[in-house]
C-alpha cells in the first residue's frame, strides 16, 4: 500500500512539474496568434487611413482563436493574458473608428 501512495504522489508531482511547460507553450502560441492578428489589424488600419478598401474576412476567426485559447488556460495564466487581450481589443476599436464614415 505504501508503494501505491508513493507512486501516486510521484505522478501528481510529475504532472505538476510538466503542466507549467505545457501551459507556457500554449501561452506562447496564443501570444503569437494575437501578435499576428494585431499585425493584420495595424495593416488594415493603415490601408483604411490611406483610403483603400480592405477585406477582413479571416480576422474574426483569428481573434476568436485567440480568445478561445485564453479560455482554455488556467485562471492565473488567463489573467496574465489580459493586457495582451486589451491591446488586441484596442487595435480592433482603432480600426472600427477608422472605418466609420465621418459625420458632418
Amino acid at each position: 500500500m505504501k508503494n501505491v501512495r508513493e507512486v501516486l504522489r510521484h505522478c501528481r508531482f510529475t504532472a505538476r512539474m510538466q503542466s507549467p511547460s505545457a501551459d507556457d507553450e500554449r501561452c506562447a502560441k496564443i501570444e503569437t496568434q494575437a501578435e499576428a492578428a494585431r499585425g493584420v489589424l495595424r495593416m488594415a488600419a493603415s490601408l483604411v487611413a490611406a483610403g483603400r478598401v480592405v477585406d477582413l474576412a479571416g480576422l474574426q476567426d483569428s481573434v476568436g482563436r485567440v480568445c478561445a485559447g485564453c479560455l482554455d488556460l488556467s485562471p492565473e495564466q488567463g489573467r496574465a493574458m489580459r493586457p495582451m487581450l486589451i491591446g488586441l481589443a484596442q487595435e480592433v476599436e482603432r480600426l472600427d473608428t477608422l472605418m466609420r464614415p465621418a459625420t458632418p
